[in-house]
């Protein structure tokens, strides 16, 4: 896989690799237009890289995403989650 183009991660190759899988994700449900508009907005609300805040504050993150996507954001997460468990990137726990 390439990073190259990952906004985030400096030189950290296990953060790079989160924002990559996150990235494609959000750009697989939304498409490249959407993703273009929730990376903009977040990043506004956010005051930096949404993938470092992810990676460093996933509480921020997700507080940030539901101010932007509003009643929403834990159907889009969940979503998100699944094509992450399917795409082998996550794995499922059980309760």
């Amino acid at each position: 896989m390439k990073f190259d183009s990952i906004p985030s991660g400096g030189c950290d190759p296990h953060k790079r690799y989160v924002a990559h899988v996150l990235r494609s994700a959000f750009k697989s449900l939304l498409g490249e237009s959407g993703l273009t508009v929730l990376e903009f907005h977040l990043r506004k609300r956010l005051q930096g890289d949404i993938y470092e805040v992810f990676y460093e504050n996933p509480h921020g993150f997700y507080q940030a995403l539901g101010d932007f996507l509003g009643p929403g954001v834990d159907a889009i997460l969940r979503i998100i989650a699944q094509k992450l468990i399917e795409s082998g990137h996550l794995e499922a726990s059980s309760p």
